[in-house]
Order: structure tokens, then C-alpha cells, then sequence
């Protein structure tokens, strides 16, 4: 895709999603992109899971 400009990860649980639109959203805000491309995703696995089990 030929891609270029700032890439990089954000780890925040379930705000890193959010985290990357706001910093997406900062980047094009104040001049330093002029388009972003942000998401999240969530892994799912039984042992990361197990600790929200009542």
C-alpha cells in the first residue's frame, strides 16, 4: 500500500481503540497528518477471557 508517516502501536486494554482515533484525530488536528488510519481489535483467548468470568 505504500503506506508512510507515523505508525506505531498503543496497548490500553479496551481503550486502545479509542485511544488511536483521539491520537488520529490530534495528528490531523494540528498539521501533523493529513489523514489517518486507526482501529482496534480485541484477542480473545480462554485464558485472557477467564478473568472477567463471575
Amino acid at each position: 500500500f505504500k503506506l508512510r508517516g507515523i505508525n506505531f502501536t498503543i496497548s490500553a486494554a479496551c481503550a486502545s481503540g479509542s485511544h488511536a482515533i483521539g491520537l488520529g484525530y490530534h495528528f490531523i488536528k494540528t498539521g501533523l497528518q493529513e489523514c489517518v488510519i486507526t482501529g482496534g481489535a480485541q484477542e480473545i483467548n480462554a485464558l485472557s477471557m477467564s478473568n472477567f468470568d463471575a
